[in-house]
């Protein structure tokens, strides 16, 4: 795949010199000169191609700059987009939208209850709320509210909007994370923190036409939003399963040729009960990713006996990281999984090894680095880490070590 990050370095130079989109805006101008044809979203025969995607993707630009879609009025561009919905084709286009408008993009949980809600909303001075239908009423009364087939259908309809020069420490996403106090913290996660994030992990066009993925996880979730970037950007079709289940899970992966998937555990355990110990049939699925809590070693032995052909991935990220900081790849998986030597085996349990351009460090309590095999607090570094919140501002150390709070050691191979 060298050839292919070296024509991507090489549109990158050329793309900054005419005076192109930077951040997720570079992204998608990439996609439109190179994958303009190929099936974005959806099933093959009738989804939306990347060019389709991109075009309205500049339309809904131009909505959210200039206009209020609610009565049609132009006003003042909205402080930021909430999303709320779930994850679908919808998604990614207002995503995107957002971000080459230059205004940050916020997914919010629709399984909050309506006061939770209501004060999250609150916290933003006017943003635009772009709602799936069935959610409509838990905004009721609010400015600037718009359904989403009626964003979508605005954007389609609308003239493209120029590219603007969006700075790139400027902030694409807002999410919500839980961490350890009562009320959800903000992220800023900006275009530069997702643009380091996708070169490290996707080369661009990587992906062969006959691939898809299959997209479960929740939209206001990091993970939704680093597989929105990463597909797109790596030319995959995507199609998204909006509320899960295990049976329907199952048949999408057979009928839509899925050759990767995307999981939380809890949805792999799922899974492989529904198969009841039988193989599965899916004969393109090449590649489990799973994350976001730890996997019982026998589900994921159950889950390897299910999907033989298929290899598995284990992610470990935060949203103050732009999602994945760690791998633990199918190989090591599969040489885990076959070995004799607890040594090896144990790495089952392990979240891999850092990615591209991600440092790690292990302290003790006085904040001193420790060696392989000690357990102190894990420290991560890279361009891909926000490290600051709203209202807090940058929690990084001078260094520009983040601190993760979780509690971690490393072997003597560098596995997590």
């Amino acid at each position: 795949m060298s050839g292919v990050r070296c024509s991507t370095l090489r549109t990158i130079r050329e793309l900054t010199w005419i005076g192109g989109n930077m951040g997720v805006g570079l992204l998608l101008d990439m996609v439109e000169s190179g994958l303009g044809d190929r099936v974005a979203l959806g099933d093959r025969a009738s989804g939306l191609t990347h060019g389709d995607v991109v075009a309205t993707v500049r339309g809904g630009a131009a909505v959210i700059s200039g206009s209020s879609p609610s009565d049609g009025a132009v006003g003042r561009p909205p402080s930021e987009v909430i999303y709320l919905g779930r994850n679908g084709p919808g998604y990614p286009q207002v995503f995107f939208a957002a971000a080459m408008a230059g205004v940050p993009f916020v997914p919010v949980n629709y399984r909050l209850g309506d006061e939770v809600l209501g004060d999250l909303v609150d916290d933003f001075d006017h943003p635009l709320i772009v709602v799936e239908e069935r959610y409509r009423d838990r905004v009721a009364g609010r400015d600037q509210v718009v359904g989403l087939d009626d964003f979508l259908a605005a954007a389609r309809a609308a003239e493209p909007m120029p590219p603007i020069d969006v700075p790139d420490d400027a902030p694409a996403v807002l999410l919500h994370t839980s961490g350890t106090t009562s009320k959800p913290k903000v992220v800023p996660l900006r275009h530069e923190n997702l643009q380091a994030y996708v070169f490290a992990t996707v080369d661009f066009a990587g992906a062969g036409e006959e691939e898809a993925a299959l997209i479960t996880v929740s939209p206001y979730h990091v993970a939704a939003v680093g597989a929105t970037l990463t597909n797109f950007y790596g030319g995959r079709r995507v199609v998204h399963l909006p509320d899960f289940d295990a049976g329907d899970w199952l048949d999408l992966v057979a009928r839509e040729s899925i050759s990767s998937a995307t999981v939380v555990p809890t949805m792999l355990a799922r899974v492989v009960d529904a198969l009841g110990g039988e193989v599965a049939e899916a004969p393109a699925l090449r590649l489990i990713s799973y994350g976001g809590a730890r996997l019982p070693l026998p589900v994921l032995e159950r889950a390897m006996r299910a999907f033989p052909d298929a290899g598995f991935c284990n992610a470990y990220g935060l949203t103050e990281t732009s999602s994945t900081l760690a791998l633990l790849g199918p190989d090591d998986h599969a040489r885990a999984i076959a070995s004799d030597d607890p040594r090896i085996r144990r790495r089952l349990e392990s979240v891999g090894r850092p990615i591209p351009g991600m440092e790690i460090e292990i302290r003790d309590a006085d904040g001193k680095p420790v060696g392989p095999g000690e357990t102190g607090s894990l420290f991560v570094r890279g361009a891909q880490v926000s490290g600051s919140y709203l209202g807090k501002g940058s929690v990084l150390d001078d260094e520009g070590w983040f601190p993760t709070n979780d509690q971690a050691w490393v072997d003597d191979e560098g596995y997590l």
